[in-house]
């Protein structure tokens, strides 16, 4: 064989990112470059360091940054991108645990203790009124002296402003709207001079840029379904009268999306039947979307993913498909149909909230038909879109873009994702920023909440 061929042959032999610098044989003793490997400029002093430094990604260790690294950069459908991004979702099943199985349970996640809160359900012979946590890993029954009674179907949300999970429920004997807070020991019945009527199966979500709970729909003793909207704001509850109204609808689903500052709704049972629409709510009136949707449906469970900038929701029932196990992502225009090699089964009556403190979104229990009632546990880890979000939790770096949330001193820097969260009152869209800035304006990190602008989960640094 001629030698330029040895030559070449031995080039495509060498380790993805190993290069030649000076025409001679480079040395990669391992099965990749080693973060030390670097360019003498050919001297030879160091037969290692005759190959170009290779970047962290490929080095078989999931650096900053980076959600994988397989070892194998450039190989492809390994599960890992050359860029070290997961090629596509991944459900993990966490252990099992001790938790009696139910449905129609309430939860939400307790962003200023890391906690996925659940409350209640019911088995098919019994209602429950226990009081579980998800600390990451496991689950663990909370004894609090003061609890609401038996309850299921009804709804639950985390205030972030306030530091409190709210629970509005049907009192079972009277069927009159109440309210309950837990904050995180104990609960505790609040009594609002005014509130909604008693309901059971209707959604509510937490619009953390106006620091209220929205609540819609639902149904009530006499099965009638309801198309109004209230909100509280930790005292009272307030009726909203907005020009349009999406059609009466149960069992739908509602999340915050962050980013957008809206409300997203999607389907439910309508008056005339399974309902696959998409609405939003900015606070002041609801808005049809226009864009495709994914199968109409019940039952299905939604939550916000910050760092993607992303609605996900997961599975209900289908009049047409039956019990679904779909997972979708909304971005404000699109409906997008996910599809994890592997994850939960189909079911309905599931929850799902996004675990801050772990970046990755949770999903529990629920009716999975086929088997029954179910306990399991599972973790969703996101493959990021081209340009994913930072969550702007203070001086982290959630999207691995190399830029803290909130900057350095007075925010310069901070993350654009960031900008209104970091320095609502110094926006690098000002003209001769940051120059023009009031450094006395309020901004996170400066050791003092603004209420107005700021709550626990976007500035955790001044408001926890």
């Amino acid at each position: 064989m001629p030698r330029y061929l040895h030559f070449v042959l031995f080039a495509l032999m060498l380790p993805s990112g190993c290069t030649i610098d000076n025409g001679s044989a480079p040395t990669c003793p391992t099965t990749q470059c080693n973060p030390s490997d670097g360019d003498d400029g050919g001297q030879g002093d160091d037969p290692d360091d005759d190959v170009t430094t290779m970047a962290a990604c490929g080095n078989a260790i999931i650096d900053a940054g980076e959600q994988c690294d397989s070892g194998n950069r450039g190989l492809a459908s390994d599960g890992c991108s050359s860029s070290c991004r997961l090629e596509h979702d991944t459900w993990t099943q966490l252990a099992p645990t001790t938790l009696a199985k139910r449905t129609d349970f309430m939860a939400a996640y307790d962003a200023s203790r890391g906690r996925l809160v659940m409350f209640g359900g019911w088995d098919g012979d019994q209602l429950f009124a226990d009081t579980w946590e998800l600390d990451g890993q496991a689950w663990v029954e909370r004894h609090p002296t003061t609890s609401p009674p038996a309850m299921s179907q009804q709804a639950m949300v985390y205030d972030a402003a306030r530091r409190r999970i709210v629970l509005f429920a049907a009192d079972v004997s009277t069927a009159a709207g109440t309210t309950w807070e837990y904050d995180g020991t104990d609960w505790t019945r609040r009594i609002t001079a005014s509130s909604p009527d008693g309901r059971w199966s209707h959604a509510m979500a937490y619009d953390a840029s106006r620091q209220r709970i929205v609540l819609f729909g639902g149904f009530n003793f006499e099965a009638k379904r309801f198309a109004d909207t209230w909100e509280y704001d930790g005292t009272n509850w307030t009726p909203r009268t907005t020009a349009t109204v999406p059609p009466r609808r149960m069992e739908h689903a509602m999340t915050y999306d962050a980013v957008r500052e809206k409300v997203v709704m999607f389907g439910g049972d309508g008056n005339y039947g399974v309902l696959g629409d998409t609405w939003e709510f900015d606070g002041t009136d609801w808005a049809l979307s226009a864009t495709p949707t994914p199968a109409p449906r019940v039952n299905h469970a939604m939550a916000f993913d910050p760092v993607r900038g992303r609605v996900v929701m997961f599975a209900g029932y289908s009049t047409s498909a039956g019990t679904l196990a779909d997972l979708w992502e909304y971005d404000g225009d699109n409906w997008m149909a996910r599809t994890p090699p592997t994850g939960p089964s189909a079911r309905i009556d599931h929850a799902m909230a996004y675990d801050t403190t772990r970046n990755r979104m949770v999903l529990f229990g629920g009716n999975a038909v086929v088997v029954g009632l179910t306990t399991d546990t599972w973790v969703l880890t996101s493959a990021d879109p081209a340009s994913p979000r930072d969550t702007c939790h203070g001086q982290t770096d959630s999207d691995g873009d190399g830029l803290t949330a909130c900057g350095g001193p007075d925010n310069i820097g901070a993350d654009p994702d960031c900008w209104g969260r970091c320095t609502p009152s110094c926006s690098p869209t000002l003209p001769n920023w940051p120059s023009s800035c009031d450094l006395d304006a309020p901004r996170c990190g400066d050791g003092v909440c603004a209420p107005d602008l700021e709550d626990p989960s976007l500035c955790p640094a001044d408001c926890w």
